[in-house]
């Protein structure tokens, strides 16, 4: 999220390698403490729900990520982010917030067609 205002802020200009670096290094980090947390937490991966709550976490975290440089795959992880919290949804009997994370799975699907269609050069490959 950082990255993308940086973006914005600047006017779409390419930033800097070290604010990238930053990021990503940042980005990671966060994953690792997150998922060793829960891990810790909970004995390991005990519950079905647990490694959803996992996939959340690397769904919009990466999506973010990917999202902010551009790369397509963001908007894969934003997809498996989605349809982990619709699945934590109805495994809660939260049927009204699983149809919303799966009618804003419509709009995730869009931004990803329309990012393929858009970045011809840049197809899912992970290269920035």
């Amino acid at each position: 999220m950082l990255l993308g205002l940086y973006i914005s802020w600047h006017n779409h200009r390419k930033p800097s390698k070290l604010i990238y670096h930053i990021v990503t290094v940042l980005t990671y980090t966060v994953l690792t403490i997150g998922v060793g947390f829960s891990i810790k937490h909970h004995g390991g991966i005990n519950s079905f729900t647990q490694l959803l709550e996992i996939g959340v976490m690397f769904g919009f975290l990466l999506s973010g990520y990917y999202i902010a440089k551009n790369n397509p795959i963001g908007w894969l992880f934003f997809m498996i982010g989605n349809i982990c919290m619709a699945a934590l949804m109805y495994l809660q009997n939260a049927q009204i917030l699983m149809v919303q994370q799966l009618i804003s799975l419509f709009f995730v699907v869009y931004g990803f067609i329309n990012s393929i269609k858009y970045k011809p050069n840049n197809r899912c490959t992970g290269r920035e």
